[in-house]
């Protein structure tokens, strides 16, 4: 029973910290093709 549980945190864990990354590179991605867009316009 405590491994499952210690399992499920992980997990959530896991997940959050990979949504975080995703979210920074996303933010990243987004931010310097808007400053390219304004550059070439």
């Amino acid at each position: 029973m405590l491994m499952q549980c210690y399992f499920l945190i992980q997990l959530a864990f896991a997940m959050t910290l990979a949504i975080m990354i995703f979210g920074v590179h996303l933010h990243d991605y987004v931010f310097s093709h808007s400053e390219l867009y304004v550059t070439l316009s």
